[in-house]
């Protein structure tokens, strides 16, 4: 079976389909003949015989399952095999896009560290003393990092460090530990422990003093988990202590919230069933519940005091539904819909559009959407009133001309959109599209649109901006099909987070509540059950994949299963512990009698018995909280005497770019350190302009030997880049376009000039400069330049002008002589190309 390839082993985990088989499966159903064996040969043989038959077909069975098991463990290795090729192709594709994953940060940092010893020995200098908080949450990788920086030698393992004295400071909760899936068990926790406990002096100090809730919570609290946290494979438990005694509350701070829903109701039912009682003591309880500052000041209580927490995302909005209908305003990270939301498909259009012109698709969508808002007559009216195309129809698209267009509203917006496409090629898509919410004043229209419920939209306004950060190189179409995609098949991502307020309850997950805290929780949304386990199962123990093949699962994966099963169920039970001791003055735990088995309310037992419910019969009426907006004092006197304020203090800043006067350089992206999206875009005017874009991008090309000084490649070249400047040149460049068997043989004489003979070899080309004489500062970038040392000793920048006048030449010595300035270089070379004139140029005497 080791050398049977991919293909013959999975036919072989297709059987033909016998009787003996459960359905959906091709494992075996329990034997279940001996009732026929007695009534062919009686009770006593009958009997005897059914034994023999169960015990046989056992041992075919177990012997079936451990050939499955087997076959299913070639699979994985033959899956693994080919899935390697997928691994180095996706290396390969970030070694190309000079990009690093998270998992590569790690692993570069543990080789960076712990591999070089006079790294680890410059860090420990550098940072004698380490203290690490949450350390439960960090995983392996990460504490062989912090402990090799510690270490008084390198370790050769680094549970085995000798840690320098007073070098290393941990504080952690192990019974918080709940990040498994990224690798951060209490395994890691302990290993830390024991050996800063074998440390000569080594300290530990348990820390049981809880300063967040009030004593009933934590009796509370302490009675639920102080055997769950003891039990194997979970950190032990120390009592916490109490250490606030506000006023009491007029009912029990720990109390239980029964939701009255049949047994056999589905989860769905039940979730509806509790987010109504939830909601409907959310209105009970805001307003009319006195709560009590740290100061001793008295107030009602506010919808920001109260969180929902829940241990998954499913189904949420069935709680956002029902604090709404009660007037209750949501601040929730529930939505995992992003996908599905109209705001995606409103940018999904203006993406498009501005991706690809001649998309009328996407630019009518846009147009007659929600962000612009014209009518079909309106769209049908601008149509018919434009020229016809040299096909005799009529088109209203992208690069439709403005001054065609008579209706105000389509004339703005078209404007708006023709500068923001002019920008494609010079920001990123991230830039270009944060850009292009604020030139079209999206914010706004989504407030208008939404209303007093309008934090959600721009919240995922802010969160579709932030899918476009990884296509810096990518590019923005390859974003428009990407988000193209993700939308027709509705993917699921979070949506947007909002902005937490004292005006509106919080719906929260478990594992994003952790370190936070609030005068009231209600724990919801544990009717859901676990999610099944995946048909791959990694065991941590030993490092091994195990693969359920036709829903057969042979003895080792069998215990594999058991083991990751094992290891879910104590984390579970910590996550319940992480959400009850959230709760600041009360602890609210639904009961519900209906639960599955395998649901989360059913991880443990959370004390609901012990507890009373709660009764707010006793509650006064609700008041309203005062509103927190006040009146607007500011009047235009105020507002312009606190803008000389802010003039009168902020120093002038007076950029001097050389560069942006050199139409040679009109192509170049912005400035990184310098970034102005305010224009709509920087154009090539001329073809003397074209021409000059080129010629400094060939040179830079031959000079750093990306480019081989041949005619034929040269030539190949400035074609290409001629085309990739199409979008940027006007009608007069377009005119005149250069020939590109010019341009390679203007570059390449460039190179052979003798004047630059003995420099070419040393020549640095696109070298940055900056220089800072406030309230003066200069930003350029100089063609190339040649190192000496450390230090620049010339300056070159070249020219493409082919017959400059005096007033162009003083001009381009001028420009040169602030470089030397910035460079303290002793002499500057401006090169003219076409001529092959070499100008030698010397630093402003005094």
């Amino acid at each position: 079976m080791a050398k049977t390839e991919f293909p013959a082993l999975w036919r072989l985990t297709q059987p033909p389909r016998i009787g003996a088989m459960r359905p959906k499966s091709i494992d075996l159903q329990p034997y279940d003949r001996k009732t026929a064996w007695k009534d062919a040969l009686g009770a006593v043989e009958g009997q005897r015989r059914a034994g023999e038959a169960a015990d046989q077909f056992e041992r075919v069975s177990a012997a079936y399952r451990a050939l499955i098991g087997s076959i299913a463990q070639a699979l994985v290795h033959e899956l693994a095999a080919l899935l390697s090729e997928v691994v180095d192709a996706y290396d390969r594709r970030k070694r190309d896009a000079a990009v690093l994953d998270f998992d590569d940060l790690l692993r570069q940092a543990r080789i960076l560290v712990c591999e070089h010893p006079e790294i680890r020995d410059w860090l420990a200098g550098r940072y004698p003393y380490l203290l690490v908080d949450e350390f439960q949450d960090t995983d392996p990788l990460q504490a062989e990092i912090v402990f090799c920086i510690a270490a008084a030698t390198r370790p050769r393992r680094w549970q085995e460090t000798q840690l320098r004295p007073g070098a290393l400071f941990l504080v952690g909760d192990p019974k918080q530990a709940i990040y498994r899936f990224r690798g951060a068990d209490i395994e890691a926790y302990a290993l830390a422990k024991s050996v800063i406990a074998k440390a000569a002096n080594g300290c530990l100090l348990a820390v049981t003093a809880n300063f967040r809730s009030r004593a009933e919570v934590i009796e509370h609290v302490n009675l639920v988990f102080q055997d769950v946290l003891a039990k194997p494979g979970q950190p032990g438990f120390v009592a916490l202590t109490a250490t606030v005694n506000p006023p009491p509350l007029p009912f029990p701070a720990a109390a239980k919230l029964t939701v009255d829903v049949p047994r056999d109701a589905r989860a769905e039912e039940q979730r509806e069933a509790e987010a109504a009682a939830v909601a409907g003591l959310c209105t009970r309880l805001i307003g009319a519940l006195t709560m009590t500052e740290a100061n001793g000041t008295e107030r009602r209580l506010r919808a920001g005091d109260i969180a929902l927490l829940a241990p998954t995302h499913t189904d949420l909005w069935r709680y956002e539904r029902a604090l709404e209908a009660q007037g209750i305003t949501v601040a929730s990270q529930a939505g995992n819909a992003l996908f599905r939301r109209q705001e995606l498909q409103d940018l999904l259009a203006l993406i498009r559009t501005l991706a690809d012109p001649l998309d009328t698709l996407a630019f009518g969508s846009l147009m007659r959407g929600p962000l612009v808002g014209l009518t079909d007559e309106e769209l049908l009216d601008i149509t018919a009133s434009l020229q016809p195309d040299a096909d005799a129809r009529r088109r209203f698209q992208l690069r439709t001309s403005a001054d065609e267009v008579a209706h105000p509203l389509a004339r703005d917006v078209l404007v708006k959109l023709r500068g923001l496409h002019r920008l494609v090629a010079e920001l990123t898509p991230m830039q270009l599209l944060a850009y292009a919410i604020e030139r079209l004043n999206l914010r706004v229209v989504m407030a208008a649109r939404h209303g007093q419920r309008n934090a959600r939209a721009l919240a995922n306004l802010d969160a579709i901006v932030e899918l476009a950060r990884p296509y810096g190189v990518a590019g923005l179409r390859a974003f428009a099909l990407d988000l193209q995609r993700g939308w027709e098949r509705k993917r699921r991502h979070p949506e947007g987070r909002v902005d937490v307020s004292g005006d509106s309850v919080e719906i929260v997950t478990m594992h994003s509540a952790k370190g936070l805290e609030w005068p009231v929780v209600i724990t919801v949304n544990s009717s859901t059950r676990f999610k099944p386990q995946d048909q791959f199962v990694y065991r941590q123990s030993d490092d091994t994949i195990h693969w359920i093949v036709g829903g057969i699962e042979p003895p080792e994966l069998a215990a594999a299963r058991a083991e990751e099963e094992f290891r879910e169920a104590r984390q579970r039970e910590r996550l319940w512990y992480v959400a009850t001791t959230r709760a600041r003055d009360l602890l609210v735990i639904p009961e519900l009698p209906g639960a599955s088995s395998r649901s989360w309310s059913r991880v443990m037992d959370l004390g609901q018995k012990r507890l009373s419910e709660l009764r707010t019969d006793s509650l006064p009426s609700p008041v309203a909280s005062p509103s927190h907006s006040d009146t607007n004092q500011q009047t235009e006197a105020v507002f312009a005497a606190e803008a000389e304020r802010i003039e009168a203090a902020s120093a002038p800043i007076i950029w001097d770019r050389p560069s942006e006067r050199d139409p040679d350089r009109s192509a170049d992206t912005i400035d990184s350190f310098v970034v102005d999206i305010t224009t709509d875009g920087q154009r090539i005017i001329g073809a003397g302009a074209l021409r000059g874009n080129v010629l400094h991008k060939l040179m830079e090309e031959l000079l750093n030997g990306e480019l081989r000084p041949v005619q034929d490649q040269v030539t190949q070249r400035a074609s290409e880049l001629l085309g990739q400047l199409q979008t940027l040149v006007d009608e007069y460049a377009e005119a005149g376009r250069p020939a590109p068997v010019d341009m390679a043989a203007t570059a390449l004489r460039t190179l052979s000039l003798p004047e630059l003979t003995p420099f070419v070899s040393r020549l640095v080309p696109e070298v940055p400069l900056w220089a800072a004489s406030p309230p003066r500062f200069l930003a350029g970038r100089a063609d190339a330049v040649v190192m000496e040392g450390d230090r620049i000793a010339l300056v070159v920048d070249w020219k493409s002008d082919v017959n400059p006048d005096v007033m162009a030449q003083n001009a381009h010595a001028g420009q040169l002589r602030d470089y030397l300035v910035v460079t303290g270089a002793e002499r500057g070379a401006v090169v003219y190309m076409s001529s092959g004139h070499v100008s030698w140029i010397e630093p402003r005497s005094g």
